[in-house]
């Protein structure tokens, strides 16, 4: 897609369409981010509603233009205290946790599990 992280780190807000592969790397990378998600192409799993409901009530998933505005508007007044809400935190944590677990130390991990066969 042409993105890299010094190119999204110059927005001030990202607004997806869907959770994929862009929004984890925002994720991951602390970029402020929000997911109008309408599910009209893709829906999430069974077994991630759950995670996906605790991101929308933290204001980070939305399938209303309405409480989309409202919660950029919210984030343009003070980005700072968004981005440091623990609830939202604790949201984005839990999903990446699930989905997108990074760690500096892959290689040792990864090399650990592989002497393990």
């Amino acid at each position: 897609k042409g993105l890299t992280v010094e190119l999204i780190k110059t927005c001030r807000i990202l607004v997806w369409d869907q959770i994929g592969s862009g929004t984890l790397e925002a994720f991951t990378s602390e970029v402020p981010t929000i997911v109008y998600w309408k599910r009209i192409y893709s829906r999430e799993a069974p077994w991630a509603k759950d995670l996906v409901a605790n991101l929308e009530k933290y204001g980070v998933v939305h399938s209303d233009p309405v409480t989309l505005v409202q919660e950029i508007k919210i984030y343009l007044t003070d980005p700072e205290a968004w981005m440091e809400n623990y609830g939202r935190k604790e949201a984005i944590k839990v999903f990446c946790q699930k989905f997108a677990l990074t760690n500096p130390l892959w290689y040792d991990q990864w090399q650990q599990k592989i002497m393990e066969f």
